[in-house]
């Protein structure tokens, strides 16, 4: 995955500032059990700032952590090597895509954050049926998230992939206001 996620961020820093594998805001100074996200994207040219508040003394140009996107990134892939289907498919949209859902909306200091999902399959059929059947199982887990954003487009066959679709949900979270 990190091979994908790095060009997915590659991609993303042509136009925010994109910070990679971060501790999520509540979990900065614990020394152990800290979770991370996989990326958070800032306004071009302004640092992440993962302290909850700023004072005078807190540099001008940094992008607090609740002004942030933070977002999870999960890969999948229908086939393995050498064109075999792979075997843990249709776990892979299960458990840890639910689970970053969850966490994400957990977390009191982000705002705004979202699920995003790159997976390869052998048509856009096989996509289409299973981005339902993952809004299935969002439901029936009872995790809230926002109408999901898809971008599609066929690809050099590699492993018997020929279709690369991007998905992102926005979570739904807690209200900020008083």
């Amino acid at each position: 995955m990190s091979e994908v996620l790095q060009e997915a961020a590659d991609g993303l820093d042509w136009h925010y500032g994109v910070a990679r594998e971060q501790y999520y805001p509540s979990d900065f100074g614990k020394k152990s059990g800290r979770r991370r996200c996989d990326l958070v994207l800032t306004p071009s040219g302004r640092e992440l700032w993962g302290v909850e508040d700023t004072d005078l003394f807190t540099p001008a140009d940094v992008c607090p952590a609740n002004e942030a996107v933070w977002l999870e990134v999960k890969v999948a892939h229908q086939f393995a090597e050498g064109g075999r289907r792979h075997a843990g498919y249709g776990q892979q949209w299960r458990n840890k895509p639910v689970d970053a859902l969850r966490k994400m909306a957990a977390e009191p200091m982000i705002h705004e954050a979202g699920l995003l999902l790159i997976a390869f399959t052998g048509d856009e059929a096989i996509i289409d049926a299973d981005l339902e059947q993952f809004e299935d199982v969002l439901a029936r887990k009872e995790v809230l998230a926002g109408f999901r954003q898809v971008r599609g487009f066929d690809i050099v066959e590699r492993n018997s992939h020929t279709r690369c679709t991007v998905a992102l949900w926005p979570t739904v979270l807690k209200s900020t206001d008083s």
